[in-house]
């Protein structure tokens, strides 16, 4: 070997043995020496990922944007009696379809998924069905814009028919109107007197009460299986989806266990004690703390639009002067979700209601909605983008849809951190549903026209959430590490940095470019 050989080996081992170090250095960074082992593997597809209405087997079913799901062991009201079907609210095919579950080939199925429910009108100008309001055998009923289903205990479907402003029943083969006048309003009263407004994501509990977010009516509802509607308002801002967990333990917990609701609008998953329900004097005092709660947080943001007006109103500001002010301004909003977090602590937890993960201070320009973020952490730092679905596997983690990060998200509520659990072929994730028996998670894409099917490693899952977090006693942030590489292309400094003043240690790396000298 010639000398100039000599040197390229030289080179080459020492940029190799380089990299190594590095990576291993990384640990949870975004570099991957080896495939990562999941704790959801994707396992299925549900559509060919068109949009329109057609039914088959797994690759040749098409959908409209679907959106709920709910898992049941079928009766004499479903094609496949005896087997365990997946019921996905087809929303703008103006439909509920059905999926088989057990479907090991499906080329070889032709009925792997059918039409459970639903006969559109027509088709408006653009070729899109038409929604409609009938109660009718559920081959001939008609909804308008379906958005979720749930299953009571004896088997009896009820479905949030959104833009109808009602919650449907089909039992026996027969769609009917369970509870709402067909009006939009708010109104708390018994059966087809009860007002709602876009409901959407729903839960039912052991006593067969149903949960139901109403969207545009920032509530959360609950109706009685006897069709009795009651209310809980605490400036939720078009909530999603709702979850009954009365398994989880907590010191916190009353005798119905926890309901969960995805808060979109503010970014934010929430926990309720469900006996709050059971209270009427308990609602009604909620209702005026959240106005109190409301006035106060209106408060804390005219009081910040004044400084920024302030601020604008300097001139002569330098670049560098101006890059101080963004970090200043990043900090004030910081302060201002904490702020309003601690608003929702003062006037609520006292009550058995509280905001469990997520923040935010900002507006989106000319909206009510809180600006989203993408962040891992404790539920001190976390952050959400419009989070919709919401489910509790069987060892007790809260996964979330959250729709516009494209990714499944998981809540450990023992040790109070949230975790992205998977990313990849995501669009518009809506919902979710667990099956305990075969540990599947189904995911409906809406912006897919697709439902995802992943097996869920659950002892991957708990160690993934687990997985880089450690406490120290520490008070102040502070960047303790830091290290660079360089490669043909740019330079990268990767920062270790403390993520709460709480003195929580994520071991992930923060990703700084900038030019090669």
């Amino acid at each position: 070997m010639n000398a100039k050989n000599d040197k390229y080996v030289i080179f080459f081992c020492t940029t190799l043995i380089m990299i190594i170090i590095v990576f291993s250095f990384a640990g949870g960074s975004n570099f991957v020496m080896a495939e990562e082992e999941k704790a959801l593997e994707l396992k299925a597809v549900i559509g060919d990922g068109e949009t329109g209405h057609r039914d088959g087997n797994y690759d040749w079913a098409r959908f409209f944007f679907p959106r709920g799901l709910e898992l049941i062991e079928t009766e004499n009201d479903f094609e496949n009696e005896g087997s365990k079907e997946l019921i996905i609210a087809d929303t703008q095919n103006q439909r509920l379809r059905s999926a088989e579950t057990d479907v090991e080939t499906d080329d070889e199925t032709d009925d792997a998924v059918s039409t459970l429910a639903g006969d559109p009108p027509g088709f408006d100008d653009y070729g899109f069905p038409t929604g409609g309001y009938v109660d009718e055998e559920r081959q001939q009923a008609q909804f308008d814009e379906p958005r979720d289903i749930v299953a009571d205990s004896e088997g009896r479907l009820y479905i949030s028919d959104s833009e109808n402003h009602v919650i449907r029943r089909l039992s026996e083969g027969k769609v009917t109107t369970f509870a709402g006048s067909g009006e939009a309003g708010f109104k708390d009263k018994m059966g087809l007197d009860a007002k709602f407004d876009n409901p959407s994501g729903m839960d039912v509990d052991a006593d067969d009460n149903i949960f139901v977010a109403d969207t545009m009516n920032d509530a959360i509802r609950m109706v009685t299986p006897e069709g009795e509607a009651k209310s809980l308002k605490v400036n939720f801002n078009e909530p999603y989806d709702v979850v009954v967990d009365e398994e989880f333990e907590s010191e916190r917990a009353g005798d119905s266990g926890f309901l969960y609701v995805s808060d979109s609008g503010n970014q934010r998953i929430w926990e309720i004690d469900i006996d709050v329900f059971h209270d009427a004097s308990e609602l009604d005092e909620l209702e005026d703390t959240a106005k109190k709660a409301r006035q106060e947080i209106e408060e804390l943001m005219e009081e910040k639009d004044a400084k920024e007006e302030l601020e604008e109103a300097k001139e002569g500001l330098g670049e560098g002067k101006v890059k101080v002010q963004e970090g200043l301004e990043e900090e004030a909003e910081t302060n201002e979700a904490d702020a309003i977090n601690e608003i929702y602590r003062e006037h609520f937890e006292d009550h058995g209601v509280r905001v469990l993960a997520g923040r935010g201070a900002n507006k989106l320009s000319d909206t009510d909605y809180i600006v989203g973020g993408d962040t891992e952490g404790s539920f001190e730092t976390a952050r959400f983008n419009f989070p919709k679905g919401l489910t509790v596997s069987e060892a007790g983690v809260l996964l979330v849809a959250d729709s516009s990060n494209q990714k499944v998200r998981a809540i450990s509520r023992e040790d109070e951190m949230v975790r992205t659990i998977y990313e990849g072929e995501l669009q518009g994730p809506m919902d979710l549903t667990f099956d305990n028996e075969e540990k599947l998670l189904y995911v409906s894409d809406m912006w897919n026209n697709q439902v995802f099917a992943f097996k869920v490693d659950e002892k991957l899952l708990e160690e993934k959430l687990d997985h880089d977090f450690e406490t120290f006693d520490k008070d102040e942030p502070e960047i303790i590490e830091h290290f660079q590489i360089t490669d043909p292309y740019k330079s990268r400094t990767w920062l270790k940095r403390w993520i709460t003043d709480k003195g929580i240690w994520q071991e992930a790396f923060e990703q700084f470019e900038f030019e090669i000298d």
